[in-house]
């Protein structure tokens, strides 16, 4: 063995992680905010990563907490409590360029120095919706001081607002962390909706090698997780109910996501593959009571879904998304092992799809609404049939 693996192997038995612990009456940090979560954060990061152990409490949360690589997060179980503080908005007074610092409000009350800010506004030729994620680092008056650029314009005229809304756990540009045993409340009531390509109870972008195990997402107004050109993300034995839109993301240019073992229940959508998101897994999910189970779409191709039950969904278990294009859809799909029960349609197949596999799926109806178990539309090539089997359905294909 050479000297340099000698040395490298020396390192790794001798180095010890720093651990830290957060409580609200007592710890190595004491609080019972975002800031001081962050605190911890901060610190275990610049060790060069570590654990930190969020004790027992009810954390109120007026900002995202923002992950750190190489940091564990771990709560105390169903003890440990992350909840939206209400969010409060306000028009812009004044023009925001993108290279602005500060925004003026019509109205500042209710924001807070170190809370979340999103602005939000029209794009100037398309009028589609923009948005831009900020942390308040200053309040004058009605004027809020931001710790980044915008890089957007919000322009009056173009419905320019600010809200204090924020995810509840955030990361940007990190790696090789992850989130264990606690709950994020979103207090959905009393918080404005959250676009989930701008955030969601769980929202990562550009991150990679990250796990997400035993986390209660519950009542978030937007994505229960989202994650945007992330790589070899797993979130498995999570449990997300009542989020207004996604359950779970896996968001444009994603990577091998793993998700598996999760409940998501009364979201729109339970899963929801976005664009290019390819070679992933999902298996062993119970999705329940949504408006749609699993949905994919633009060049989603080479994912396995297998062993998901998805109950009582109020159109299509199961989506193939239309696109403009048959080079666009979600080729060699293969679902597999899967139970679907009460629904409009089990499994919707849209044209242009090559090479999907249906295979040794249970396709049920109790309660009199399916007509059709897997109605497959004109342009659809390559599909393998493969022992599925129907029940209380009007046409099984």
């Amino acid at each position: 063995m050479s000297f340099n693996h000698l040395k490298n192997a020396y390192n790794s038995a001798q180095r010890k992680y720093i651990e830290v612990t957060v409580g609200p009456n007592d710890g190595d940090f004491v609080g019972a905010d975002h800031m001081v979560i962050q605190a911890a954060v901060e610190y275990v990061g610049a060790c060069g990563g570590g654990k930190v152990v969020l004790k027992p409490g009810m954390y109120s949360m007026g900002n995202a907490v923002y992950m750190k690589t190489g940091v564990v997060l771990a709560g105390s179980g169903g003890e440990t409590v992350l909840r939206r503080i209400p969010s409060v908005s306000s028009p812009l007074k004044t023009d925001i360029d993108w290279y602005d610092w500060q925004v003026e409000l019509e109205d500042a009350s209710g924001f807070r120095v170190g809370g979340g800010l999103m602005l939000t506004s029209l794009e100037e030729t398309a009028k589609t919706p923009q948005a831009t994620v900020h942390t308040i680092i200053g309040i004058d008056g009605n004027v809020l001081y931001l710790d980044s650029q915008p890089r957007m314009n919000h322009w009056l005229g173009l419905e320019a607002k600010a809200s204090s809304i924020s995810s509840i756990i955030r990361a940007d540009y990190s790696e090789n962390w992850s989130i264990h045993n606690l709950v994020l409340d979103g207090n959905r009531e009393h918080n404005e909706y959250l676009n989930g390509n701008y955030g969601g109870a769980i929202f990562m972008q550009d991150c990679q090698n990250v796990s997400i195990k035993n986390v209660q997402i519950r009542d978030f107004n937007g994505d229960g997780m989202s994650w945007q050109v992330c790589h070899d993300v797993s979130v498995e034995d999570c449990c997300l109910s009542n989020c207004a839109m996604l359950g779970l993301h896996p968001g444009s240019g994603s990577q091998r996501p793993v998700i598996r073992r999760n409940t998501v229940d009364k979201c729109d959508t339970g899963i929801f593959w976005c664009w290019g998101v390819k070679n992933g897994l999902a298996e062993e999910n119970a999705i329940s009571n949504c408006r749609i189970g699993i949905s994919t779409g633009h060049r989603d191709t080479d994912n396995l879904m297998h062993h998901n039950r998805i109950i009582d969904t109020v159109e299509t278990a199961i989506l193939f998304r239309p696109e403009r294009s048959p080079d666009r859809t979600s080729h060699r799909t293969v679902i597999e092992d899967s139970h679907i029960e009460n629904a409009s349609v089990g499994i919707h197949l849209s044209r242009g799809l090559e090479d999907v596999i249906l295979r040794r799926n249970t396709i049920c109806s109790k309660d009199g609404r399916m007509s059709v178990g897997i109605l497959k539309e004109p342009g659809v090539v390559g599909l393998v049939l493969d022992g599925n089997s129907f029940d209380g359905v009007e046409e099984g294909v």
